[in-house]
């Protein structure tokens, strides 16, 4: 039997990743992690229960980076992404690891 795996929407933040680590950097603060566009749980829902009806499995990606609402940013001192949608290798195998492959 074939099985499907959708993988959910990925976190959006206010403003490029990069832009929100620098500042935190400079700033010697801890918000990106925070900065996540909160409609990105809704889509999440959405799709979850839209999949489910498939019968397809599905895996939310902002349950792996994002628990309660804040959002790994970082592998070690690497960034999860580098632009909107788009993990470094570091962030995609950490997701990677995190799904249900059996």
């Amino acid at each position: 039997m074939l099985r499907v795996l959708v993988l959910g929407p990925t976190p959006e933040y206010s403003s490029a990743l990069s832009k929100l680590l620098a500042r935190d950097l400079l700033l010697d603060e801890d918000t990106a992690a925070s900065r996540v566009n909160p409609a990105r749980w809704q889509v999440d829902t959405a799709l979850a229960k839209a999949v489910a009806a498939t019968g397809a499995d599905y895996v939310s990606v902002l349950d792996i980076l994002c628990p309660d609402h804040q959002c790994r940013t970082k592998i070690g001192d690497i960034p999860t992404a580098f632009d909107y949608g788009h993990y470094t290798p570091e962030g995609a195998a950490f997701v990677a690891q995190q799904l249900p492959l059996k």
